[in-house]
C-alpha cells in the first residue's frame, strides 16, 4: 500500500517549464523524447505536457527550451475564463491579470459591504463583465459595476478553472490530513500538502487567501467570517474530481469547508501577531524619538549655560587686563602683605604714625 500510495504521489507532481505543465507518466509503447531525441522506454519515467502533450524524459523535462504552443496560442491569450491557470502567468506575472484587478477592486470598494460573496449580483451585469474580462481584461472598467456582480464573477472564474486552486490530484491528500486527530498535526499536514502544488497555484491561492483574511478581519461590518467566506470558497477552490462518486463528494463537503476554515484562520492570526508586533515597534519608535527630543532639549540648554559662563569670563577677564601690570592675574590669589611693627624704627614711631597703622589695618 505505501508503494502504491508513493507511486501515485509520484504521477501526481506537476511541474511547469516555459509554459509546459508537465505530469509524469509512463507509455505503453516506445516513443521518442521531442528533446534528446532518443527513445523512452516502457518502463522509464516519462513527462507529457497536458496542454500540448509534449513528450519527453522526466529528466529532459527542465532542459527544453520549446514553449508550449497551446499556452502561446494568439486564439487563446486573450481568454481569461475556463483556461489552465499556466496560460495566465509567465515570470513577470505570477498571478493572472483578472485576479489582481477584481481583488484589488473588492478590496478597495467591497471590503465593509455588508455579505460581500455572499450575496449575488445581475445576471445580465454579470454575463456582460464576464465578456468584457475575456475581450480585453485591461480596458475593463469596474466602477461601471455593481460590488456584488464584481465578486459574483471572481467566483465564477475560479469555479471555471480546469483544474482548481488546490487541484483535483491532491484532493485526497487534504482530506486524509483533515481526518487526523490533534489540531497541531492537522495544521502541518495541510500545509505539507500545500507545499506541493505547482508555483503557479501556490501563488495565486496566497493572494486569495490574503484577501480573504482582510475580509474576515472586518467582520463587524461586513458580516463575514471565515466560516462563511469556507462555505462560499470551498467548492470553487477544493472541487472533487469527476471521478469521485457524487454521493461521496456531497459527504466531503464538510471536511473540504473545516480545511479552507482552517487555512483562513490561521493566516488571520498569523497576520494578527504581526500587527501586534508591528504597533509594539511603533510604540517603541515613538518612546525613543521623546527621549531623543528630551535629550537634545537638555544638551542645548547646557550648550546655553556655557556659552553664557564663556562670554562672562572673557569679559571679567578683559576688564582685569587694563591694569596687568599692577595686579596679578585672576587666577592666583591675591596676598596683601601689612605692616607690622617691626618693620617701623622705633624713634620714627609718634602717635600720628601709631594711630595711622591701626586705621590701615582695620581698612585692610
Amino acid at each position: 500500500t505505501e508503494r502504491k500510495k508513493r507511486r501515485k504521489k509520484e504521477t501526481d507532481l506537476v511541474e511547469e517549464h516555459n509554459g509546459h505543465i508537465f505530469k509524469a507518466t509512463q507509455y505503453s509503447i516506445p516513443t521518442y523524447c521531442e528533446y534528446c531525441s532518443s527513445l523512452i522506454w516502457i518502463m522509464d519515467r516519462a513527462s507529457v505536457c497536458k496542454l500540448c502533450k509534449y513528450a519527453c524524459h522526466k529528466k529532459c523535462c527542465l532542459k527544453t527550451t520549446a514553449k508550449c504552443s497551446k499556452k502561446y496560442d494568439p486564439e487563446l491569450s486573450s481568454r481569461q475564463f475556463g483556461v489552465e491557470l499556466s496560460r495566465l502567468t509567465s515570470e513577470d506575472r505570477t498571478v493572472p491579470l483578472v485576479v489582481e484587478k477584481l481583488i484589488n477592486y473588492i478590496g478597495m470598494h467591497g471590503l465593509y459591504t455588508e455579505g460581500i460573496y455572499r450575496k449575488s449580483g445581475s445576471t445580465n451585469k454579470i454575463k456582460e463583465l464576464r465578456q468584457g474580462l475575456d475581450t480585453d481584461a485591461e480596458s475593463v472598467n469596474l466602477d461601471d459595476y455593481n460590488i456584488h456582480v464584481i465578486a459574483s464573477v471572481f467566483k465564477q472564474w475560479l469555479r471555471d478553472l480546469p483544474n482548481p486552486l488546490m487541484t483535483f490530484e491532491l484532493y485526497e491528500e487534504f482530506l486524509r490530513a483533515m481526518g487526523l486527530q490533534e489540531r497541531k498535526e492537522t495544521i502541518r499536514g495541510v500545509y505539507s500538502v500545500i507545499d506541493q502544488l505547482s508555483r503557479t497555484h501556490l501563488n495565486t491561492l496566497e493572494r486569495l487567501i490574503f484577501h480573504l483574511v482582510r475580509i474576515a478581519l472586518q467582520e463587524d461590518s461586513n458580516r463575514m467570517s471565515a466560516n462563511a467566506l469556507a462555505i462560499v470558497f470551498a467548492p470553487c477552490i477544493l472541487r472533487c474530481p469527476d471521478t469521485i462518486d457524487p454521493l461521496q463528494s456531497v459527504q466531503d463537503i464538510s471536511k473540504t469547508t473545516t480545511c479552507v476554515e482552517l487555512i483562513v484562520v490561521e493566516q488571520m492570526n498569523k497576520y494578527k501577531a504581526r500587527l501586534k508586533d508591528i504597533s509594539s515597534l511603533e510604540f517603541a519608535e515613538n518612546k525613543a524619538k521623546t527621549r531623543l527630543s528630551l535629550i537634545r532639549r537638555s544638551m542645548e540648554t547646557c550648550t546655553n549655560c556655557v556659552r553664557f559662563m564663556s562670554i562672562t569670563r572673557n569679559s571679567v577677564s578683559g576688564k582685569g587686563r587694563l591694569h596687568r601690570g599692577n595686579y596679578p592675574s585672576p587666577s592666583s590669589p591675591v596676598v596683601v602683605r601689612l605692616p607690622s611693627m617691626s618693620d617701623v624704627p622705633e624713634e620714627t614711631l609718634t602717635s600720628e604714625a601709631v594711630l595711622e597703622t591701626d586705621i590701615t589695618e582695620q581698612q585692610q
